[in-house]
């Protein structure tokens, strides 16, 4: 059977490449098939993609785009531009995640020219893992996915690298205030074979020497001294070739690798007892993987690609302590390590017939190995001890899907986008599979306005689930499909899109998603022994969030840059959470308005600027408190109790002395509204032998208005001893200055 699989499949390919050469005569009388291509897929022209194209919910970047947006650190970042965006909500101050239209941070897909990535993040969020020197083009998705991407629900942010060059060597190199970055490109065989690599690297960890053995000197008669140390990098490597003209491939290879500790040292002084304590918290994370492909276009009527990539994804969360002592010693060490390998491989064909239609189809294949969850638990006194490991078993999957999309143009005022696609996921005994319909649709109003809308059907069969208020990039991926239902999301966009004039345009788009089968950790897993099965620990539910999304863009002039605004409403409902009630989403960010824009006061100096605000993040407070719960005793009498009994209030640890909190609901109140002015001015200056350096300088919060990231709780006994509980709000990034200078060569 699997021959005759073979067989078939081999006669289709050939079938194919045979009608792409018995029809050449079509390529001269379809002679725009490739602009109408680039038009539908690629996507050169932003206004003419708001315009013209059927899919609802889509946006496309160059380099240039993000290099325009006022940085952090003298650092342009994907992430940050797309956060931008209406719809999209930021999440935490000075964090790099995205939620995008109710969606969660995980539910968004990342691929980097073919290789999709987990891990997206430099120094907790800071920073995204995508180096803007490597890049060209960007597609960023938020509704009306094309049937080629599956696997998340919210989002795609779709990059492809640069072509590298086969005439001649150049490049870029940058140096910031936290961060260095080389760029090179050139020829190894002129016009068959070149190469292009990037290297991003930070220096945080020799920046912050100097403070902190300032802060060890003055801690040191404390017989203190603190711990730290954080670093990144990322690696972008780049193989393209030209067999010939019609046959193109590539190799690329990404390496992304964080590095932290944090922790503190006592020790004893001379004379005294010998004694030395060192806590330290490890976390590492990161992103390794390469992706290979080949390219096929005979003619401007049909093009075939087959593409293949391995990724690797890894975290580690390690907690040591070592205590040193004249009477012995001790130490105990916990590690928690998540870690995912893919292998997968697609195979894509496109074929347009004229103006009127442009066929896509393909198949993927991805086998998952996954390791949810691996807590080692070690401890030692006086050299003897035990280890104690407590491994999730590895998850073997594989997930196949086959899918088409079909863009058609039948007139100047009509066109539409028909998709479907259908997915298998398997596990051992367990198997899922399903059908996702996707569907766009464009009427265009003769010149000037398109009124569009889509229909998209996606599911998700890993999820990143945090226990913290702060998405952290060391919380496990977890293969939901064997023990869950899969995430399953519906959703609905409609809006009218229009050029006012050359160069400025407007969409204005609403929207409303359904999600099944969310995951959430259950009210009582904080208390769960750490040998408790991470399923376990877990609860099922479900979302819905709706909203409208307005933008209008400026392209063209001294004067360019746009103005979004956000309207959007988040909720979640969970049998077992908040008393089975529905409840608002963490990122239930009602408004949100930005304004970024450009002006080039000369050819030389420009200046960035960008202002956002937003309806602040929900959070849970207790509001009330209770004390005398549970059993105690008075002094004078230890046999009488106070509180209640123990059937009626079990004994609790309350962790406060004004009692035990009592949260009456999720995500109860929300925080005060965030908003930043953000400013930068690049000056170019040419050099000999058309060489360029930039000098980039920049303000991130310019006004300094301290966001809050969360609340705390304090509470104050007055001189009758009642006691009473006032709340705080904690900011935590600064105006922060920045400089950056890059050379181009």
């Amino acid at each position: 059977m699997i021959y005759i699989f073979n067989q078939r499949v081999r006669c289709v390919i050939l079938a194919v490449v045979g009608m792409a050469y018995a029809i050449p005569a079509m390529a001269q009388d379809y002679d725009k098939a490739q602009n109408v291509q680039e038009i539908v897929v690629v996507g050169n022209n932003p206004q003419n993609d708001n315009l013209l194209l059927p899919q609802v919910g889509v946006k496309s970047f160059s380099a240039e785009d993000f290099i325009k947006m006022p940085s952090m650190f003298g650092e342009p970042d994907v992430l940050r531009t797309i956060q931008s965006q209406p719809g999209v909500s930021g999440g935490i101050e000075g964090f790099s995640g995205i939620f995008v239209r109710g969606g969660e941070n995980d539910q968004n897909l990342y691929v980097l020219h073919h290789l999709p990535l987990y891990n997206v993040s430099h120094l907790g969020g800071l920073f995204s893992a995508f180096n803007v020197a490597v890049t060209d083009k960007t597609k960023f998705f938020k509704s009306g996915f094309p049937a080629q991407y599956g696997g998340r629900l919210s989002s795609v942010t779709d990059i492809r690298m640069r072509e590298s060059d086969f005439e001649e060597y150049h490049g870029e190199a940058s140096i910031g205030l936290l961060s260095g970055n080389i760029f090179v490109t050139g020829p190894i065989i002129e016009d068959y074979l070149a190469f292009s690599i990037g290297v991003r690297r930070s220096w945080s960890e020799i920046i912050t020497l100097p403070a902190l053995a300032i802060i060890n000197h003055s801690k040191k008669g404390e017989g203190l001294k603190e711990i730290f140390g954080y670093s990144f990098m990322d690696v972008n490597a780049k193989l393209d070739y030209r067999f010939t003209d019609e046959f193109t491939g590539y190799t690329h290879f990404y390496y992304g690798d964080d590095a932290v500790k944090k922790g503190e040292k006592k020790f004893s002084f001379p004379g005294e007892d010998a004694y030395e304590e060192e806590k330290v918290l490890r976390l590492k994370w990161g992103n390794m993987g390469a992706a290979t492909g080949l390219a096929f276009r005979p003619n401007d009527i049909l093009f075939m690609s087959l593409d293949g990539y391995y990724s690797h994804y890894g975290s580690r969360l390690k907690l040591s302590n070592d205590e040193q002592s004249a009477d012995g010693s001790m130490y105990s060490q916990k590690t928690n390590k998540n870690a995912i390998d893919d292998m997968g491989a697609s195979l894509e064909s496109d074929f347009s017939i004229g103006d009127a239609l442009v066929m896509k189809f393909g198949g993927d294949y991805v086998h998952h190995k996954y390791r949810p969850e691996e807590v080692v638990i070690e401890n030692s006194i006086q050299n003897g001890g035990y280890q104690s490991p407590a491994a999730t078993p590895d998850v073997i999957a594989n997930e196949m899907a086959v899918w088409t999309d079909n863009t058609l143009s039948l007139s100047d005022w009509f066109g539409a986008s028909l998709g479907v696609r259908w997915n298998s996921w398997s596990s051992g005994d367990v198997r899922h599979t399903h059908l996702e319909p996707r569907a766009s649709m464009r009427l265009t109003i003769p010149d000037a306005f398109s009124l569009k809308g889509s229909y998209t059907r996606t599911h998700q069969y890993v999820q990143q689930v945090s226990n913290s208020y702060i998405n952290m990039p060391t919380d496990p991926w977890l293969p939901i499909g064997t023990k869950f239902d899969p995430l399953e999301s519906d959703q609905v966009s409609a809006g009218i899109y229009g050029n006012l004039a050359e160069g400025c345009y407007f969409s204005v788009e609403g929207y409303y998603k359904w999600m099944r089968n969310l995951l959430d950790y259950k009210e009582d897993a904080a208390a769960m022994s750490s040998h408790t099965p991470w399923d376990e620990k877990l609860t099922a539910g479900k979302g819905w969030a709706y909203g409208m999304d307005v933008s209008l863009n400026k392209e063209t002039g001294r004067l360019t840059g746009s103005i979004s605004y956000g309207l959007m409403w988040n909720y979640r409902q969970f049998d077992e959470l908040n008393g089975g009630e529905s409840f608002p989403a963490k990122y239930d960010n009602r408004h949100k308005l930005n304004i970024t824009g450009r002006y080039q006061i000369t050819d030389e100096v420009a200046f960035d600027f960008s202002w956002t605000y937003m309806t602040g993040n929900r959070v849970t407070v207790a509001l009330q408190n209770f004390q005398g719960m549970g059993i105690g005793t008075t002094s004078d009498h230890d046999d009488l109790h106070t509180g209640f009994t123990q059937d009626v209030a079990p004994m609790m640890n309350s962790g406060a002395p004004w009692g035990a909190d009592y949260f009456h609901a999720r995500n109860n109140v929300r925080l005060p509204a965030y908003h930043r002015l953000d400013l930068g001015i690049s000056i170019t200056t040419e050099y000999w032998n058309d060489t360029v350096g930039i000098w980039s300088f920049g303000l991130y919060n310019a006004y300094c208005h301290m966001n809050p990231v969360g609340i705390k709780k304090e509470g104050i006994e007055d001189l009758s001893g009642v006691w009473d509980t006032k709340f705080q709000t904690l900011g935590l990034l600064p105006i922060f200055p920045s400089i950056s200078y890059t050379y181009k060569f």
